[in-house]
């Protein structure tokens, strides 16, 4: 696969849905793409506004309140699983 190819793609998987670095580095890895490639499109992912984490975490929490009724704890757990940093999840 071509860098931009994988770059479209993606880019399609993130616009689908909210998602957090950690399930593009592993959507990157099922792909067999090398690590410093991955860095690289986290990094354009990011800067063209495809992946942010605290949007993710915004649309996680309201999600899993509406539909789910999970409880803040339920919550703090699911966001740790999906690798989301500390800070964003206080």
């Amino acid at each position: 696969m071509t860098s931009t190819e994988i770059l479209t793609k993606i880019e399609r998987y993130c616009a689908y849905q909210d998602r957090c670095s950690q399930e593009v580095v592993t959507k990157l890895r099922s792909w067999q793409i090398e690590e410093q490639e991955q860095r690289q499109v986290l990094q354009i992912l990011k800067n063209d506004g495809f992946l942010d984490d605290e949007r993710y975490v915004q649309s996680f929490i309201r999600g899993k309140i509406n539909t789910k009724q999970w409880g803040v704890q339920k919550i703090r757990l699911g966001l740790i699983q999906k690798g989301i940093s500390k800070e964003l999840i206080d």
